[in-house]
């Protein structure tokens, strides 16, 4: 099934997002922009839903360029994140702009467009058109956007440079927390509906209760709780702060993995909805030394990490 105009749409809002990072110091002056281009996403996603709802498909149905353009859409459609983006955009800049690193040979003299969005690769760089010293376009996994700019100029610099030490700095901060969480939260887009709250082993009513009166002295209001509708072992847990859902992967309702291993996830994902994200010259940290520092109150923390590290490698069943 494909949807005609649907990557034209998309490559129009890519368009808006540079505008708004162009010259960019404060995103939070580019408000107004900001909000509607998070309308227009939404509505554009809503459009495909409607769309493949009369021929009885769902948006993961869409082929793989149409599927991933709807992402972004429902990405975009997050004022937070169309935020984050147009921040993250500014920051990959003025990264480019005071990098000091050699040019490739064919590359340099090139004018540069720095864009998100959602692919297999980490990043990628071609002309806009074939023609000799045509303008590049870099395209950045949205992994990236919460990346600091160290990680900024590594992407940069294996993309334009001279980027083998480069790649070993980006290939580690794709491994981490935040890259992991924001492309889930792209995948989840075309994800079914989260599973519900029942389930074979362990109890997420329960466990909620459990980590809010440990820990949260009983006042921190229930988000809505489900589990993942697929076993998920790269991202053991999921907080949605736009629409207060907190999803945790079935491949912990098992009888093999302790208490003390939910309650680890689901109180790293209470941290989210209880602290939030900072902001700092613009951009959004989640993952902040705080938020370090309170996630080791957790007690057991150490045994309870080192279970969920070895999970991958545990069988289903």
């Amino acid at each position: 099934m494909r949807l005609r105009n649907l990557l034209v749409i998309t490559s129009r809002l890519q368009a808006r997002l540079d505008q708004l990072s162009a010259g960019a110091t404060a995103p939070e002056a580019h408000q107004p922009g900001l909000t509607v281009l998070a309308a227009d996403a939404i509505t554009a996603a809503a459009t495909v839903e409607a769309l493949c709802a009369e021929r009885r498909a769902a948006p993961a149905d869409l082929p793989a360029p149409s599927r991933r353009a709807y992402q972004w859409l429902k990405y975009l459609g997050d004022p937070a994140n169309t935020r984050a983006v147009v921040a993250a955009l500014a920051l990959a800049r003025h990264v480019l702009a005071q990098a000091r690193w050699p040019r490739r040979p064919a590359v340099a003299g090139c004018s540069v467009t720095i864009e998100f969005y959602p692919h297999s690769f980490l990043y990628r760089m071609r002309p806009v058109t074939r023609r000799a010293g045509a303008p590049l376009r870099v395209t950045l996994a949205p992994g990236y956007v919460y990346a600091p700019p160290e990680v900024f100029d590594a992407l940069l610099r294996a993309a334009l440079g001279y980027g083998r030490t480069a790649r070993l700095r980006l290939h580690a901060y794709a491994a981490g927390d935040d890259f992991a969480e924001a492309t889930q939260s792209l995948e989840l887009a075309t994800e079914p509906p989260p599973g519900s709250l029942r389930s074979a082993h362990h109890d997420l009513e329960q466990v909620f209760a459990r980590v809010n009166a440990a820990y949260f002295a009983d006042r921190l209001p229930r988000p809505r709780l489900a589990w993942s509708s697929t076993i998920a072992r790269r991202l053991l847990g999921y907080y949605q702060a736009s629409t207060d859902r907190l999803m945790i992967s079935r491949v912990l309702d098992h009888p093999r993995v302790p208490a003390a291993a939910i309650d680890l996830v689901m109180y790293h994902e209470l941290l989210h909805k209880r602290l939030g994200v900072q902001v700092i010259n613009g951009r959004q940290y989640a993952h902040t030394p705080a938020f370090r520092q309170a996630e080791r109150e957790f007690r057991g923390f150490e045994a309870a990490q080192a279970f969920l590290k070895r999970l991958p490698a545990a069988p289903d069943n």
